[in-house]
């Protein structure tokens, strides 16, 4: 597997000393950075991240010692963080060669083997994290981190309500940001938005120390499921909450251009997009970018846009991560149906959960195949029942099997959300009217 640098000791400008209490007890790793929030340049102008102030201080330490695995499991954390805050995905990468560095020096060390376990899940390796989170929780029963993993696994890979139980006892164990996030995530996704909005609000009330970034993220869903709820208005207000707290973060300046989307304000759309898309090329607002494009008929444009996703996606592959899903879904949209299904079968092999069911019944609808879609948008459906998009996919497979449930589905989808899409809210709405 190629390892891409990313040399983040570089990034910092000034030797820094954060003060570092570490404890080791039964060969359990404990670590707390005791830092300041920030290191300023010398004019103030600018402020070095805590996490690249973080992973110069700990580079530092295993350039000294090659056998600290305990500052190897520190940097497989910081570099996960670091990706999460900037979208780049090689963070992400260098974080699994730490903790396989870290392992290899104390193989059975409960937070490394937990850590590596939710690095794997970010690669999209549930079926490898799953047993490596068991492993962990072997081994300390009463720790939240564990189960996090293993609630991360087991729900990409369609067993939510194992995923469920595995959160609910995090929560138990450690009432806190990062059990609350899950639980409000599983129900994000599943549609029950009282529920998921109920558990945000707790991860805000326990979030104090978190990382700024992890709570921006915070406000940053509340927004998109604003949007899933077809206000738009509420959702820029959440945006621009998270941007307040984590200036310029990419996931907030591209949620703004979503709620401007949804709102059928393209011209502003494409201009946030553009903005967040200055920071990081990542694939997902690029085909956003291109969809705004399309919908206001700059079709150059939006080619453009669009010509960019295959290159962007292998670079995730070349960085370990797994993109079958997505590319089933824009290969669906956008490209080859013959491809969409063959990485929409590849993505329901790796992982029968509701979004690898409605990535394969929408390629296999693109490609002709609705009575298997069907039984693909059946799945979807029966996990996540108010979803517009999946709601559309499933009644325009519906219409062209002349099944009668099309044009309920299809009114549901414009009921939830009546600007669901920029690519199919037109095709939704001359569709039902003409089973009207």
């Amino acid at each position: 597997m190629a390892r891409a640098n990313v040399n983040t000791a570089a990034l910092v400008k000034e030797k820094l000393h954060p003060a570092i209490l570490i404890s080791l007890a039964s060969l359990a790793l404990a670590l707390v950075l005791l830092v300041t929030s920030c290191a300023s340049t010398a004019d103030g102008a600018e402020q070095t991240p805590q996490t690249v102030v973080n992973i110069g201080y700990f580079e530092g330490r295993v350039q000294r010692d090659p056998h600290d695995f305990i500052a190897y499991a520190a940097l497989g954390r910081e570099y996960a963080q670091r990706g999460r805050e900037t979208g780049d995905v090689r963070y992400y990468e260098q974080s699994l060669h730490s903790l396989e560095k870290s392992l290899a020096i104390m193989p059975n060390e409960y937070t490394t083997l937990a850590q590596m376990a939710s690095i794997l899940n970010t690669h999209h390796r549930f079926a490898d994290a799953k047993p490596l989170a068991e492993k962990s929780i072997a081994l300390k029963p009463n720790k939240g981190l564990g189960y996090a993993a293993l609630g991360d696994a087991e729900l990409e890979l369609g067993n939510p309500e194992a995923a469920k139980a595995a959160y609910l006892k995090m929560a138990e164990l450690e009432p806190a940001l990062a059990s609350y996030s899950r639980l409000a995530r599983f129900y994000q996704n599943k549609g029950d938005y009282a529920t998921a909005r109920g558990y945000w609000q707790k991860a805000l009330e326990s979030s104090d120390g978190a990382p700024v970034e992890n709570i921006a993220w915070i406000a940053v869903q509340l927004g998109h499921m604003s949007i899933d709820e077809g206000n738009a208005k509420s959702a820029k207000v959440e945006f621009d909450a998270a941007l307040r707290r984590f200036p310029n973060f990419i996931h907030a300046v591209a949620g703004l251009g979503r709620a401007y989307a949804a709102e059928g304000n393209h011209k502003k759309a494409v201009a946030y997009y553009q903005k967040a898309l200055t920071q990081r090329q990542l694939p997902e607002y690029v085909i956003a970018l291109g969809d705004s494009y399309l919908a206001m008929g700059r079709m150059k444009d939006a080619q453009n846009a669009y010509s960019k996703v295959e290159s962007l996606y292998a670079f995730y592959e070349e960085n370990g991560i797994n993109t079958d899903i997505q590319m089933a879904v824009f290969a669906g949209d956008h490209g080859d149906p013959t491809v969409a299904v063959a990485r929409g079968r590849a993505a329901w092999a790796a992982r029968h959960d509701f979004a690898a069911a409605d990535a394969l019944a929408w390629a296999l609808y693109k490609a002709g195949d609705f009575t298997e879609a069907k039984k693909y948008a059946d799945i979807t459906l029966k996990e996540v029942a108010n979803n517009p998009l999946y709601l559309f996919h499933a009644g325009m497979i519906a219409h062209r099997l002349g099944d009668t449930q099309a044009r309920a589905h299809l009114a549901e989808a414009l009921k939830l959300n009546p600007n669901f899409s920029p690519l199919y809210v037109k095709d939704a709405k001359a569709t039902l009217a003409s089973l009207k």
